[in-house]
């Protein structure tokens, strides 16, 4: 799935593209050889690679959703008409002098159920997603940025949920 954005100025955002999560843990342990082997300098492809970590609830998935939009549109008002949403999130806000909250949701078209609402108290997100925004520098497509989505530390499932 991709999502192709419109270029408001120098280094904005053009294209999202959305990496699959897999839900399998790979138990599978390496040769001796590959263990013990010198290391390698790898060759980078460009990407600038963000891992946002963080205890539950503190809103790495909606600062995920706000920094694409806040690259996408250059107005408040035309964010507000049509938001992106990669991450579907939920938060309560207070509203008036009697501090009532008021739940607000942005629902996305999260299709990998990635996104565990129903469990309060619970990390939101279930497993590490990665989003990788292509940014356009001039006429020609730049630097590759991927944003890594992590489930929350300290979740109350307890700390066996971190590893």
């Amino acid at each position: 799935m991709a999502y192709y954005l419109r270029s408001v100025a120098e280094g904005t955002l053009n294209q999202i593209i959305i990496l699959p999560t897999t839900q399998k843990k790979n138990n599978v342990s390496a040769p001796q050889s590959l263990v013990t082997a010198p290391p390698e300098r790898l060759k980078s492809d460009g990407s600038l690679n963000i891992l946002l970590l963080g205890e539950s609830g503190v809103g790495k998935s909606t600062f995920i959703n706000a920094f694409v939009n806040y690259l996408k549109f250059d107005k408040l008002k035309a964010a507000e008409k049509n938001p992106v949403v990669l991450i579907p999130v939920s938060f309560a806000i207070t509203i008036d002098d009697n501090f009532t909250e008021q739940v607000v949701k942005f629902e996305g078209n999260d299709t990998l159920s990635n996104e565990d609402h129903d469990n309060l108290g619970h990390s939101v997100t279930q497993h590490c997603k990665s989003y990788v925004l292509i940014l356009k520098d001039g006429n020609d497509y730049g630097r590759k940025l991927r944003i890594i989505d992590t489930p929350g530390i300290g979740d109350t499932y307890g700390s066996g949920q971190d590893d």
